[in-house]
């Protein structure tokens, strides 16, 4: 609930998909984050993305009354679901079958996308260029965040129940966040 790019927002409870994160490492989020108890939740259950998986996602939200989803990391939830990370079909289903559950649950998902070691990490790098395997993962979804940090470029599929404005207001301008210690880094 804390403003953010100078606009408004609204607290709303997190559900993390940490799919390939180690547990000391969502303990320490747990612990380190400045929120308020019960704001985020932690599932480090492996998953994919499809039919089950995405069931499951949609019924956890709709008990528990959350109002983001975050999944980390697309690597992790689509590894049985796609040839390779350079699968463009099987990408685009999987990303339409998000939108198809973040619809039904009503509220926006994000899926982050770490880049690939090669590519350009330039701040003024395209984004969706700068991630990981497949384009057309990108290029199916409603908006691509991106985060950089010392060690990488991350960006975000931002899957949302509309349109980008739904998702984001549009008229923030693009802005460079650093944190304190000039990285991302706990």
């Amino acid at each position: 609930g804390r403003p953010f790019l100078g606009k408004d927002t609204t607290q709303a409870r997190v559900l993390i998909i940490a799919a390939e994160d180690p547990p000391e490492y969502t303990a320490y989020l747990a612990r380190a984050l400045d929120v308020p108890p019960g704001v985020l939740s932690f599932s480090r259950v492996p998953i994919q993305l499809d039919a089950d998986g995405l069931a499951a996602i949609s019924e956890t939200v709709r008990q528990g009354g959350y109002g983001l989803v975050l999944i980390a990391s697309w690597q992790a939830v689509v590894s049985g679901l796609v040839k390779d990370e350079n699968d463009n079909a099987g990408s685009v289903a999987v990303v339409e079958r998000v939108k198809l559950a973040t619809r039904a649950t009503g509220i926006p998902w994000l899926i982050d996308a770490h880049s690939g070691k090669g590519e350009d990490q330039a701040d003024d790098a395209d984004p969706t260029r700068a991630m990981r395997g497949a384009s057309a993962a990108a290029g199916s979804n409603t908006l691509v965040l991106t985060t950089i940090t010392a060690d990488e470029r991350i960006a975000y599929l931002a899957v949302s129940v509309g349109s980008a404005a739904a998702c984001l207001d549009c008229s923030v301008e693009a802005a460079a966040i650093r944190n304190s210690a000039g990285t991302a880094r706990p």
